[in-house]
């Protein structure tokens, strides 16, 4: 007789109840890179237009393309669930 491994059950269930969530995966990760982005995009002016702070030139620049590059992504994804 084999005994069911208790954390192996845990597990099961847990999987069962986050299941319904995991299928609309794709649209939550781009709404989450078009949140990101925008507050990249924000942070990176904010530390470009602010004098005297910490984060030099290059670095909000940075910042901000990389929030541009993940605001675009967010998008792309958000267009690809839609077809």
């Amino acid at each position: 007789m084999k005994k069911k491994n208790k954390t192996g059950a845990r597990t099961s269930a847990l999987y069962k109840l986050i299941k319904p969530h995991l299928a609309n995966k794709r649209n939550v990760l781009s709404e989450d890179l078009r949140k990101l982005g925008i507050y990249a995009i924000g942070l990176g002016l904010v530390a470009y237009i602010v004098a005297g702070d910490k984060i030099t030139n290059k670095e909000a620049l940075a910042i901000g393309v990389f929030g541009l590059l993940w605001w675009a992504t967010g998008l792309l994804l958000s267009k690809t669930e839609e077809k």
